[in-house]
């Protein structure tokens, strides 16, 4: 008796499911190579504003002087795509408010690029002398 071969055609994977699956993970993964270093960027630029904020000489301190400190932690954590001009200051009932707003552009593949947009902010508390908006 012969074995019946009805609808065994198309049975289990194939090589051009194999490479789509395989196409697939590789470009997630490509993704997650490109956006891994932005975001470890981003905590950076986070940890150093947080920082500058929490920090006490800063308090009563200048426009100047807050700027000067933030491009000092900054370059510590080797940040090349935020500079402290992007920093504005705005004055909120407890003190200070710090905010970054920045974007990076990456490039992916052919004409496919990411843009991430980050907004950071921190309040530096106590009391700010004079006009400390920018």
């Amino acid at each position: 008796m012969q074995a019946s071969t009805w609808g065994c055609d198309q049975c289990g994977e194939g090589w051009f499911s194999f490479l789509y699956v395989l196409i697939t993970l590789g470009l997630f993964g490509l993704f997650v190579f490109y956006s891994v270093p932005v975001y470890m960027t981003a905590y950076a630029v986070n940890d150093a504003l947080h920082g500058a904020a929490q920090d006490k000489n800063l308090r009563g301190a200048g426009v100047r002087k807050i700027h000067d400190d933030l491009n000092k932690r900054l370059r510590t954590n080797y940040v090349d795509s935020v500079t402290a001009d992007q920093l504005k200051i705005t004055q909120v009932p407890s003190g200070r408010k710090l905010q970054i707003k920045y974007g990076v552009n990456k490039h992916f593949l052919f004409n496919i690029g990411f843009h991430y947009h980050f907004k950071e902010s921190a309040v530096l508390p106590g009391n700010g002398r004079g006009d400390n908006s920018k």
